[in-house]
Order: C-alpha cells, then sequence, then structure tokens
C-alpha cells in the first residue's frame, strides 16, 4: 500500500531511496580499490614477465589474494555494506603493509597512500564522527616501518608524519560525517513534523467538510420544520379572515399547535447555539420528580393515541419526591426522549419507568420500534445528526439528543443508550440523587461526542 500523500518521511522511508543511496556510496570506495589492486597485480605481473622489475613474486601474489578478496567484499556488501567496507579498508592497509615489508624499496610511498586511502574509507562506512581508524592506521603503520629496515633519519620522518596525517585525515573526516549526520537527524525530524502537521490539517479539513455537510443538512431539514407550522398558521389564518364567522375552535387550536411547534423549534436552535458557545444557563433548584413525570405522562398520551401506541408507565416507590436540578431542563430532557420513542415507533409500546440505584436516578424510555442501526450510534449524539436509516423517514432537525445529552452532563448525569435493530432501543437518563445546587448561571459543558453501551 503506498504512503499518505502527505507523509513526506514514511514515503521516503518506505521507497527505499535512502538505504539505496548509502548502498551504493558504500560499493563505491569497495570498487575502486578492488579494480585498482587488480590493474596494479596484472601490471607488475608484466613487468615481470619483461623483466622490468625486481619485486619479489611474493607482492603480484600479494595483490591478487588482495584483489580476491576486495571481491568477496564487494559481495558481500549487497546484504551488508557497511561491514563489507570496514573490512576492505582493513584489508587495503594490511595488505599495503605487508607489501612494504616485502619491497620497502618502492613500497612506502605507495603504501602511504594506500593505507591513506584505507583509513578514509574505513571512516566514513564507521558510524558518525568515529576517527578510530586513524589511530588503527598510525599504529600498524608504525609497527610495519620499523621492521622494514629503512634508516634511522629517514624512518623518524615516517615514524611521525604519516601517522600524523592519518590521524588528522581521519578526524577531519568524523566531524564531515557527524555533520551530515545530524543534519541527515534533522531533515528527518522536519519530514516527521511536517507529516504530523499535515495529518492534523487534513483531520481538520475532514471535520470542517463534516461539520459543514451536517449543517447544510441541518438548514435543508430546518426549513422543511419551519415551513410545515408556518403554512398551517397562515393557512388557518386565512381561512378565518375570509369567514370570521365559520371559525371552529379546531381550527385555533391547529393554530396554536403550530405555533408551539415553531416557538420550539426555535428554542432547539437556541439552546444548540449556547452549546456550541460552551456555556448554557442551569436554573438550579428542587425538581419535584414525581409530579414531573406525572405531567409529562399526560402530555405523551395525545401523541401515544395519535401513533397508536400503547404507554406503558412505573415509578417506582423508591424514586424521591425531589432532587436538586433544574426542573425545567429535565423535563425538556425526559419530554423529548419520550417524545422520540413515541414518533418513531408505530403501532408498538413505549414503556417509561424511573426508578433509583445507589445515590442515582434513572429514567428508561423503552420502545418496540425500529431500532438504530450499529453503524448510526457513535453519531447518534451529535450536533446537526440523526440516527437515520434508508427504510424509516425521520423527521425533525436532529437536535433533540445533542441537547438532551448536554443538558444532563449540565446537571451532572448523562444519557446511555442501548439498541438492536427491528426490536427496539432503550434510552436511559442517570441523574445524581444528591447534587450541591450552585447560584443560577453560566455551567461549562464537556463537548458533545456519542456514546453507546
Amino acid at each position: 500500500m503506498d504512503p499518505p500523500a502527505n507523509d513526506y518521511g514514511g514515503a521516503l522511508r518506505q521507497d527505499g531511496r535512502g538505504a539505496d543511496l548509502r548502498d551504493q556510496l558504500a560499493l563505491v570506495p569497495i570498487v575502486g580499490m578492488a579494480g585498482a589492486t587488480g590493474v596494479g597485480a596484472v601490471a607488475l605481473v608484466i613487468l615481470q614477465l619483461l623483466e622490468l622489475d625486481g619485486a619479489p613474486p611474493a607482492v603480484p601474489m600479494t595483490l591478487m589474494a588482495t584483489f580476491v578478496a576486495l571481491l568477496l567484499c564487494e559481495r558481500w556488501a549487497r546484504r551488508r555494506p557497511q561491514a563489507a567496507a570496514q573490512l576492505a579498508a582493513g584489508v587495503v592497509i594490511l595488505a599495503t603493509l605487508v607489501m612494504m615489508h616485502l619491497a620497502p624499496v618502492n613500497g612506502v610511498a605507495i603504501g602511504t597512500l594506500s593505507v591513506g586511502a584505507g583509513t578514509v574509507v574505513g571512516t566514513l562506512s564507521a558510524p558518525p564522527g568515529a576517527w578510530r581508524w586513524g589511530g588503527v592506521s598510525s599504529v600498524l603503520w608504525m609497527v610495519a616501518i620499523s621492521t622494514v629496515g629503512i634508516p634511522l633519519p629517514e624512518l623518524a620522518s615516517l615514524l611521525v608524519f604519516p601517522p600524523v596525517l592519518f590521524v588528522a585525515l581521519s578526524l577531519l573526516l568524523a566531524r564531515v560525517t557527524l555533520g551530515l549526520h545530524d543534519s541527515h537527524e534533522a531533515v528527518q525530524l522536519s519530514l516527521r513534523g511536517l507529516s504530523v502537521v499535515n495529518e492534523r490539517l487534513e483531520g481538520e479539513r475532514v471535520r470542517a467538510e463534516t461539520a459543514n455537510q451536517a449543517k447544510s443538512t441541518f438548514l435543508t431539514s430546518m426549513s422543511h420544520e419551519l415551513r410545515t407550522p408556518l403554512n398551517a398558521i397562515i393557512g388557518y389564518a386565512e381561512l378565518i379572515l375570509d369567514d370570521p364567522e365559520a371559525v371552529e375552535v379546531d381550527d385555533v387550536r391547529r393554530i396554536e399547535r403550530s405555533g408551539r411547534h415553531l416557538l420550539a423549534l426555535v428554542n432547539d436552535v437556541l439552546d444548540m447555539s449556547r452549546i456550541e458557545g460552551g456555556a448554557l444557563e442551569i436554573a438550579w433548584g428542587t425538581v419535584p420528580v414525581r409530579h414531573l413525570l406525572d405531567e409529562i405522562r399526560d402530555v405523551a398520551r395525545g401523541l401515544a393515541a395519535e401513533q397508536r401506541n400503547e404507554l406503558r408507565w412505573d415509578v417506582a416507590a423508591d424514586v424521591p419526591d425531589a432532587i436538586a436540578g433544574d426542573a425545567l431542563r429535565m423535563r425538556q430532557v425526559v419530554l423529548n426522549l419520550v417524545g422520540n420513542a413515541l414518533k418513531f415507533t408505530h403501532d408498538g409500546v413505549v414503556t417509561v419507568s424511573a426508578a433509583t440505584s445507589g445515590e442515582l436516578l434513572q429514567v428508561r424510555v423503552s420502545d418496540t420500534g425500529p431500532g438504530i442501526e450499529d453503524d448510526l450510534l457513535p453519531r447518534l449524539f451529535q450536533p446537526f445528526a440523526q440516527g437515520r436509516s434508508d427504510k424509516i423517514k425521520h423527521q425533525g432537525t436532529g437536535l433533540g439528543l445533542a441537547i438532551s445529552r448536554s443538558l444532563a452532563r449540565a446537571m451532572g448525569g448523562r444519557i446511555l443508550v442501548q439498541s438492536e435493530l427491528g426490536v427496539g432501543s432503550r434510552f436511559t437518563l442517570v441523574l445524581p440523587l444528591e447534587e450541591s445546587p450552585t447560584a443560577s448561571g453560566v455551567h461549562e459543558l464537556l463537548p458533545l461526542r456519542a456514546e453507546a453501551f
């Protein structure tokens, strides 16, 4: 699978360009030393055949052995490039020192260059900042040069200047490799930082697009929801104006219901704007729980009859008469849960039960409706979202559950949901029985998010 377009570091790592480049750079000195050694061995053999060189036969044999060893290092470098380069540097240095011992007259100058080349290769292939090859080459050089039999004045200079050159060269290259390594790490860190920033930006873009899409859906639904009661109000008002003498009480009631529906929609939008602003007013006081539930039952009977639902009501004896909270907001939450159950259930049963569990009050609203699909549960409580399915048309703005969840949290509680497709759903409002009342005013709300059990 290809890396994401915004993962620059991941792309560089996955396509292997960085590793391939390092491998190729490790092969270059091995191939170069092998080629030079092979050409030198052939040239030396030709010169000896022509009797133009007086070096002992062991010298070209050493060159040929070195050539073979470097070829083996080149083969090994395809699997372990850095280790192979280190081994090749050691082979060249040791072979050079052996040939200096075999042919000291012609081997000192060439030996200095060869050992220097091995030092360079060894330092470049060592870990960044390591200069050990300068010390190793110097020690081996001094041991080898001491056994060659060079006169003392020349020996003194050869014991000092080449080792100093090897150490200085190794130190310089070690600083260069360390600087390159630090630069490489800085680039990788920058790439990782860019990748993280781009992932965050991509996430923000997706969230913004999702929010815009949800708000567009909300505006479409909202326009329909507002148009319906407004058309009813205008239509019945026109009928009354056309024939005032034919006014019926039912017409006025329809206007009144449409007006209340319109007011409820406006209140939902206002509540949602306060929630998105991060604050909502909670008027702490005494909530007459039993009286409030009886009032909601009376309101719910009419909707239950319209949908041909059986409404069952069960308030346990341990439910207290009153708890601390906001009576208006608690009524709003319970009425929303009951209203949703009755609205989305047809020819079924809706059961509302209240009981205590420890220090908690639990109000459960269960229905035998169509249920909610599993993939819709995570976004059920999100603003501007609805638990829609392709089979059932849900009316409303999709704000009710989002507002109810926020109100429950503002009062120190929560809303839980369980649902099985084709069987029904159960929403549970959980509130603390004892909550320290605070002054009415702004109450900080937690972010809205869905939660399913």
